[in-house]
This record gives structure tokens, C-alpha cells and sequence, in this order.
């Protein structure tokens, strides 16, 4: 007998459908806490690891393609090491930075361009452009300068900027770069620029790419990295038309073709005009720490770079308009002494003023070439007190020049320090027989080192207290 087995198959309808209303997905997450929390730290975490890694700079970057820079100010700037030892007092050339006593630190002392101070001498083991067998400026093709200091000496930025590069590079070590947008152009101060400041043979970086540093923030230490015969900063400023920083004259090719070792090529400056094209004199450009440029409308349409100094706001056209003033007012009382020669002349001699004018003919002044300006002061200042402080046009040579043979436009700036200057422009028509005087009032008790442009001329310090 066959037992047949039925299977029912049972089937589940709803008797009416039920709406749901719009958002109750949403309206559940909302009541659900952990939901929130967790999509909280997964953005904090994405945002976190891209801001960590890369900055600001390369977030923004990523999402928009750039970085706006006017978020990015000028406002001075500063030496990138702030105290070295005093070597006349302390030469242990092994000894770290945090062993060194307080006692023989001392700011950074100015650089300048022929190494006549021994004290800056000692310190700055290659000037700018420089070669390895005389260290002097202007001898070579080392761009930058090189900055004894002991490992570990803290480097700070030089002003407001975004880094840019943070590696290691078989020539330079461990480098920093930083961009800095809005820059006063180094040629021409009441114009911007962007320069990129490189610091190189680190021992530590501190920072990362992308970062945006202020004026003075402590970016890394100083080490021997790299190719080096001992702990030192090498310290350079690149212009922003180069094709890669840091910038260096020449590259291996070109040591090929010249046969020379990069020793060699550097004692014997190869490239050396691309050198000074495409890269500022760091040092000189830091210690001018230029006043901030601005844009002033000149008239409807015409607008005008000028530099605002810390004191009072000046455009270019007033700048301008006062030196043309002083001109024409010296002018006015050079040809009023001459015209009180002459009337002596003719008095003396009992003819009339014609026959003077065609008869006596003064000398004509031999014009010559202005190549600097040389400095001189006592030295020292006091509270209060202006100094006077005396300007001398030179020629290559070094010999007074009293007859320039071109307008002069001079700008009295300080190099380091601060002080305020009267007046701070001069034109040649400022000079009698070669020579003007300025005065001087510093502010506080900082030494102050004077700049003059454009010839790049560097006082001696003027160092507060008593002759």
C-alpha cells in the first residue's frame, strides 16, 4: 500500500500596504548616537592623517589645486639662528648646543660682505657666492652662506611661510624649505616677490610639508648631514624663477664639460652670474628686514608699489615729490653760490657781468662713478641721544667721489637692529664734497647695523652704552 504525502505551501499576504514616511531611515540614525559618533572620528581620523602628514598647504592643494597665499603676510624678519658662542671665548668644536654656557652665547653677529670683523668671521665660514680657499664674497660660486654653529643649534624660520620640501639629499642633508609669498624685492624694495629660504645639513626637522610657519618658529636643529667637513647651517634665499630649489649654478653636466671637480668648480666660480641671477644674499637680505609693501592707488587708474615704514605711511609719489623737492631747493642754492661767485669775480676784476660770462668760465667738476657708500660713526649711542653719523660716495677703488656722474637715489635702512633716520632718502644734491650726515635714533638698547641700498652698503655695529 502506497502512502502519498501532500506538502501545503503556505503564502503570506499583507491585508494592506503601510506607508512609511519619508525619513524614517534618517529619523533612526538620528536617535541612534553611536552612529554619529562613529562617522565623527572616521572624519576626524581622514582629516587628521591628511592635515598630520601634509599640512594645510597639501590638503588644499588636493581639493582646489593651490594654496592661497594672501593668507600668508609679511611682517619682517629674522636671522635664522638666533645665538652662536662667542669662539673667541669658546672653541670646542665637538661640544653640542645645549652644552655650550650661556655665559659665551651672543646674537648672530652681521654679516658682511668682506669679512673684516673677527668676530664675524669666525662665524660665517663661506660668504655668499664664495669659494672654499678665501671664504670672501663674490670669490666663487657657493650660493648661500654657511653658518658655523654647534649640533644642534635651534633654526628658526626666517619669516611667514609654508614649507615646502622636508627630505634628505645626498649633497645637503637634511633640508627645510620654505615659500614666502609677498616678499620685498630684494633690487627693488617697493615691489613684491616670492623668495624660498633654504636651510640644509640639519641634524633634526621639526616641521612638515605643507605647514604654514611663522616669523622666528623653531623649525629644526643644526647637524652635519650631508657633504661637510663640520657641524654648520647652510643658509640660502632662491628666487621664484628658478626650475628646482634648492638652486645650485651648475649641475653635473656642466662639471663634465668643464673637466673640474665640484671643488673645483666652485673655488673657480663656474656659473657664477647665474648664481647671483637666480639667488638673494640671505643674510643681507635678512638683517635690511625691509618694512612691508603695499598697493597705493596713484590717481583713478594707475596703481603703485610703495614700502610702509613702521613709522608713518608714505606713498611712492610723495617719496618721490620730497626728493625732487630737495633736489630743485639744492639746485637753487648751488647756482645762488654761484651766481655770488661770479658777482665777486666781476667785482674784483671791475668788468661787467657780460664780459664775465664770456670771458671767466669756472671749471667744469669731473664727473665720476659711484660704486658704494662708505659708513663712519663712534661706534656707540646712548639713551635718548640722536647720533650723527657720516656717509661717504666711493668709487671701485675705494677713493672719495665728489662729483657723481648720475642722480643718486639712496635709502638708509637698518641692517639689524631698529632706529629711525632723518632723513632716510638722500640724493647726490645731499652731499658736499662727497659727504653727508644722517642722524640716528635707535630704539632700544639693540645694536643696530646700517644698510644702504642699492649699493649694499654695511655699517660697522653701533653698540649700545658709553664711548
Amino acid at each position: 500500500m502506497t502512502r502519498q504525502t501532500r506538502s501545503t505551501t503556505f503564502r503570506q499576504n499583507t491585508l494592506y500596504r503601510v506607508r512609511r514616511p519619508r525619513g524614517e531611515s534618517l529619523q533612526y540614525l538620528k536617535q541612534r548616537s553611536s552612529f554619529w559618533i562613529a562617522a565623527l572620528s572616521l572624519l576626524t581620523f581622514i582629516t587628521g592623517n591628511m592635515l598630520g602628514q601634509h599640512g594645510w598647504y597639501a590638503f588644499w592643494h588636493a581639493v582646489v589645486g593651490g594654496f592661497d597665499d594672501s593668507l600668508i603676510t609679511y611682517t619682517g624678519t629674522v636671522p635664522p639662528i638666533a645665538f652662536v658662542p662667542d669662539y673667541a671665548r669658546w672653541s670646542q668644536p665637538d661640544t653640542q648646543y645645549r652644552d655650550v654656557p650661556t655665559a659665551v652665547l651672543i646674537p648672530l653677529p652681521p654679516y658682511t660682505q668682506k669679512f673684516s670683523d673677527p668676530q664675524a668671521h669666525a662665524v660665517y665660514s663661506i660668504g655668499h657666492m664664495g669659494s672654499y680657499q678665501t671664504r670672501e664674497e663674490g670669490s666663487g660660486s657657493h650660493p648661500g652662506i654657511d653658518i658655523r654653529a654647534p649640533e644642534g643649534t635651534p633654526i628658526r624660520s626666517i619669516a611667514n611661510g609654508i614649507v615646502t620640501q622636508v627630505r634628505e639629499r645626498d649633497g645637503f642633508g637634511k633640508l627645510i624649505i620654505i615659500r614666502h609669498p609677498h616678499m620685498p624685492d630684494p633690487e627693488h624694495p617697493v615691489a613684491e616677490t616670492v623668495l624660498h629660504s633654504v636651510y640644509a645639513h640639519l641634524r633634526e626637522q621639526f616641521v612638515t610639508e605643507g605647514e604654514v610657519v611663522r616669523k622666528g618658529q623653531e623649525i629644526g636643529l643644526s647637524g652635519s648631514t650631508g657633504i661637510v667637513t663640520g657641524p654648520h647651517l647652510h643658509f640660502q634665499i632662491d628666487r621664484d624663477n628658478v626650475e628646482w630649489h634648492p638652486y645650485w649654478p651648475f649641475t653635473g653636466t656642466d662639471l663634465r664639460r668643464a673637466g673640474w671637480t665640484l671643488m673645483e668648480a666652485i673655488n673657480k666660480g663656474l656659473n657664477q652670474e647665474q648664481g647671483y641671477a637666480h639667488t638673494v644674499n640671505p643674510m643681507i637680505f635678512v638683517q635690511a628686514n625691509f618694512p612691508p609693501v603695499t598697493v597705493v592707488a596713484v590717481g583713478e587708474e594707475t596703481p603703485a608699489l610703495t614700502v610702509l615704514p613702521e613709522t608713518e605711511t608714505w606713498s611712492r609719489a610723495r617719496i618721490l615729490a620730497t626728493m625732487i623737492a630737495r633736489r630743485e631747493k639744492r639746485t637753487e642754492r648751488r647756482m645762488a653760490r654761484q651766481r655770488f661767485v661770479e658777482r665777486q669775480l666781476t667785482a674784483a676784476a671791475g668788468t661787467p657781468d657780460i664780459a664775465l660770462q664770456q670771458e671767466i668760465k669756472l671749471p667744469a667738476p669731473i664727473e665720476q662713478h659711484v660704486n658704494g657708500v662708505a659708513i663712519e660713526h663712534d661706534g656707540f649711542f646712548r639713551d635718548g641721544i640722536r647720533e650723527t653719523v657720516t656717509l661717504e660716495l666711493q668709487d671701485a677703488q675705494g677713493t672719495a667721489v665728489t662729483s657723481p656722474g648720475s642722480p643718486l637715489h639712496l635709502q638708509i635702512l637698518t641692517g639689524y637692529g631698529e632706529a629711525d633716520f632723518n632723513p632716510a632718502t638722500l640724493s647726490e644734491l645731499d652731499f658736499q664734497d662727497g659727504r653727508a650726515t644722517v642722524t640716528v635714533m635707535p630704539k632700544g638698547t639693540r645694536t643696530v647695523v646700517l644698510r644702504v641700498l642699492p649699493f649694499e652698503s654695511i655699517s660697522a655695529p653701533l653698540r649700545y652704552g658709553e664711548r
